[in-house]
């Protein structure tokens, strides 16, 4: 049984590590920008990208600018686009975890490119 669960956590693991190197290289060639201290809705970030010339990054892209460091609010929520059943993935720079709030939810926004 010991032996079952340190084989599942050295595999969660193994996955978490592979997810985040994935995200930072899928970051990597980006162009973004952010909404400087705005904070928005998920429809209205959404709206805000679009106008700017840009899109939401998807969780993966999101996670790669977070981890990067590429991001300047250090204790806050950043949208992805990555939503379902009113509800997105996002970001939090407080403790770098993902994130999962309701479309209503008001958090920061950074647009991409590429």
């Amino acid at each position: 049984m010991l032996k079952a669960v340190l084989i599942a956590l050295v595999a969660g693991i193994v996955a978490v590590a592979i997810f985040i190197m994935l995200a930072v290289k899928s970051s990597a060639e980006l162009s973004y920008r952010e909404a400087g201290e705005a904070e928005y809705n998920w429809q209205g970030a959404y709206a805000y990208c679009e106008a700017e010339g840009g899109r939401l990054p998807n969780i993966l892209e999101l996670t790669g600018l977070m981890y990067r460091d590429a991001l300047s609010n250090k204790k806050n929520d950043y949208w992805s686009r990555t939503g379902m059943f009113g509800y997105a993935f996002g970001a939090n720079t407080k403790s770098n975890i993902l994130s999962f709030d309701r479309f209503g939810d008001i958090d920061h926004v950074v647009c991409v490119r590429g």
